[in-house]
C-alpha cells in the first residue's frame, strides 16, 4: 500500500491509504478526550493540551476534508460511514437500500486500490 501523500488541491488527484482514513474514529475520540482535559485544566496545562487538540485536528480536518471532495456522491456516503462512523459493509450496505454488502465492499475496495490509492476530487 502507498503511504505517499499529495496535498488536496483543486483538481489535483490525492493518494490515501486505508491505514490512514481508519485513523478518523480514533482522533475523533483523542480530541473529545483532549478537549476535556482543556476544560478541566487552567494556565500551562491548559495551554499544552490545546496545542495538541489543534495538532490533531489539523489532520482530522484533512482527511475529512478529502472525503468530502470524492466525486462520486454514493462512494463518498460510504467513505463516511466506513471510516468515519465505523459502520461494518454490511451496514453500510442496509443504510444505502442494499441488501448485500459486497458491492459495497467491493466498491470502497476499488476506490482504496485504484491508481495507487489515488482518486479524482471535486473541485
Amino acid at each position: 500500500m502507498s503511504t505517499h501523500k499529495t496535498i488536496a488541491r483543486k483538481g489535483y488527484i490525492c493518494k490515501l491509504t486505508e491505514h490512514e482514513l481508519s485513523e478518523i474514529i480514533p482522533l475523533r475520540m483523542e480530541l473529545d478526550y483532549l478537549r476535556q482535559k482543556a476544560r478541566d485544566s487552567v494556565g500551562e496545562e491548559r495551554m499544552r493540551y490545546k496545542a495538541q487538540i489543534d495538532e490533531k485536528y489539523d489532520k482530522f480536518a484533512r482527511l475529512m476534508g478529502i472525503i468530502d471532495r470524492v466525486e462520486d456522491p454514493k462512494l463518498r456516503m460510504m467513505l463516511r460511514l466506513r471510516f468515519s462512523e465505523g459502520l461494518t459493509y454490511q451496514q453500510i450496505a442496509f443504510r444505502l437500500g442494499q441488501y448485500d454488502e459486497s458491492s459495497t465492499r467491493k466498491m470502497i475496495n476499488r476506490f482504496l486500490s485504484r491508481g495507487g490509492n489515488s482518486f479524482k476530487l471535486l473541485s
